[in-house]
């Protein structure tokens, strides 16, 4: 995919400014994107998209059909980048492990605010992180509803999201992945992320379910997919970046 200036874009209006972060491998760079020099104005409609109400709204682009949003990857050629305001970019991939409203680095509190009250302490995981599992909708009578498990580490005495991870096997509207929801197919996946860089076979017994995990190493992302569609979202903190609380500023208080 080459990039299209019609939406690499700091909005003049609003005083919005973007930063892309490219991944190479294992290291990142920061690639700012000027003002008006070297960007183009994005559409109206992706413009207006991002307001009080609609923060993390996506755009296609014209060239590749990948989408465009906020705290969101998008592949572009041999990397995966993200797409963050300036002053919440810091040279890693880490301000677009998001799902819908949830995101690593968020404290507990703030996860519980969005997600509400969990539905199952999950104990300790194998890395020796608190675990909890949150409904995604209140919606329960369908098979597999749509749910969260969070990891939580601490930092500073204060619980915060190490990994995210959405499973579900029906669409969720309003928590997408960097532009993508649960029940996309492949092509969808590849469009936005580009190739997997492993696949691997997996089954959970007790559930019925089997399928295939696509990985992106080093990105630390994961995909899980039962009869070529999307069935599980998951992001967590990379070992090369610290633990560290984050807050959001477009998801602040909405």
């Amino acid at each position: 995919m080459k990039l299209d200036r019609q939406w690499l874009l700091h909005n003049r209006d609003s005083s919005f400014e973007t930063v892309f972060t490219r991944t190479i491998l294992a290291r990142t760079i920061p690639i700012i994107l000027a003002v008006t020099a070297v960007c183009m104005v994005v559409s109206n409609g992706w413009l207006a998209a991002q307001n009080a109400s609609r923060p993390l709204a996506c755009e296609g682009t014209s060239d590749s059909g990948a989408s465009v949003g906020i705290y969101s990857l998008l592949y572009d050629l041999e990397d995966i980048m993200c797409l963050a305001p300036r002053g919440e970019a810091d040279g890693t991939l880490v301000p677009c492990l998001r799902i819908g409203r949830v995101y690593v680095g968020q404290a507990r509190d703030a996860t519980e605010r969005v997600l509400g009250t969990p539905y199952r302490d999950l104990g300790i995981s194998d890395s020796g992180f608190t675990t909890m599992a949150y409904l995604a909708s209140g919606d329960s009578g369908v098979a597999h509803p749509p749910y969260f498990v969070i990891e939580y580490e601490v930092f500073n005495d204060k619980q915060i999201a190490f990994s995210v991870q959405l499973t579900g096997n029906r669409p969720d509207t309003v928590n997408q992945f960097s532009c993508l929801h649960l029940e996309d197919d492949e092509a969808a996946l590849r469009r936005q992320l580009g190739e997997p860089t492993d696949i691997s076979p997996f089954e959970f017994e007790e559930d019925g379910v089997s399928g295939v995990v696509w990985s992106y190493a080093p990105v630390p992302i994961s995909i899980e997919l039962v009869d070529g569609k999307a069935y599980s979202f998951r992001v967590w903190r990379p070992e090369y970046v610290e633990p560290n609380e984050r807050k959001l500023s477009l998801l602040e208080n909405r």
